[in-house]
């Protein structure tokens, strides 16, 4: 017989047993990843815009890179921290934190450099902005993402002094699926003290239930593996009310990957609960807009700094 730091005897059958079992967790653990991307590729879409951000040339100023927030069993938890351009930190400044889109399991916080001129204009608005891979494994479903996101904005608002910026003023901003994560964060995460300038989604999931019924197009068969009962409470739209923080919406009427109606509903419920929000449809607009000109770029960025600039203000 063994004999176990907790007094329990144990058999060397049983130990054989429980040290296979450990073992074979842990190589599962280890695999999944790999699983992961041979089950559920990244789309090509995806990975071509994670592939050119990586490509592009370094950015100005100064960048704090993979930063870890969050250790989990199979991973490190990483978000970059760009600091205003032209302007010394002294605590005052405020924080925009990015969510990147990839339908929850794929892409990569380096792809706000995508979007490198939005990315130089809001630093040179004097603001700081973190970029973070919230990225999970596809066992932990929709709820890692979500809670990776929360575990995220903890940490950013932990760490303030350490880099300069006002932690009471924190704006989320998320593209497609990243949107789907600051509302959810901006939504639920009162409780535990935080409070937020704004919420800005770009062609985001906000009525999963809506999207396992057809709103997510020829992806909404992948909702079906989830009960209706979870999806609700990964929802956006179930918890809008009238203290929720100033939301701004855009999406585009042609929206093939998740229909433009998951902002329009979103923006009617917020509305009718007497919340504040504005909504910026584009009638050419398709997911994410990137079949839209640099001009209308320009525009969307320009309307959304002037936002930002009226919500930090208040």
């Amino acid at each position: 017989m063994i004999v176990i730091f907790t007094g329990m005897k144990l058999s060397r059958r049983t130990v054989r047993v429980l040290v296979i079992a450990a073992v074979a967790i842990a190589v599962l653990l280890f695999v999944l990843p790999a699983v992961q991307s041979m089950v559920t590729p990244m789309p090509d879409m995806v990975d071509e815009m994670v592939r050119e951000s990586k490509e592009k040339p370094p950015v100005e100023g100064t960048v704090h890179q993979d930063l870890v927030y969050k250790r989990d069993v199979i991973r490190r938890h990483r978000l970059d921290i760009y600091e205003p351009v032209g302007v010394e930190p002294d605590g005052t400044q405020p924080l925009v934190v990015f969510f990147h889109g990839g339908s929850w399991l794929h892409g990569d916080k380096v792809t706000i450099r995508i979007i490198d001129r939005f990315l130089r204009r809001m630093r040179e608005e004097g603001y700081f902005v973190a970029s973070v891979n919230y990225t999970t494994s596809f066992y932990r479903g929709l709820g890692g993402p979500v809670e990776n996101a929360r575990e995220a904005v903890r940490w950013l608002g932990e760490e303030a002094s350490r880099f300069g910026y006002d932690p009471h003023k924190l704006g989320l901003y998320g593209v497609s699926s990243g949107g789907h994560l600051a509302l959810m964060a901006g939504s639920t995460m009162e409780e535990q003290g935080f409070s937020f300038s704004f919420l800005f989604a770009e062609s985001s999931p906000t009525d999963l239930v809506a999207m396992k019924e057809g709103d997510a197009f020829e992806h909404s068969g992948v909702f079906r593996v989830f009960p209706e009962r979870r999806l609700e409470q990964l929802s956006p739209i179930n918890y809008v009310d009238a203290d929720l923080p100033p939301v701004l919406l855009f999406h585009g009427e042609q929206d093939q990957t998740v229909h433009v109606s998951q902002s329009t509903r979103y923006a009617e419920a917020l509305e009718d609960a007497g919340g504040s929000v504005e909504l910026a449809l584009y009638p050419d607009g398709d997911h994410a807009f990137l079949n839209l000109s640099d001009e209308v770029w320009y525009g969307q960025e320009t309307r959304a700094l002037q936002y930002f600039r009226e919500q930090f203000s208040r």
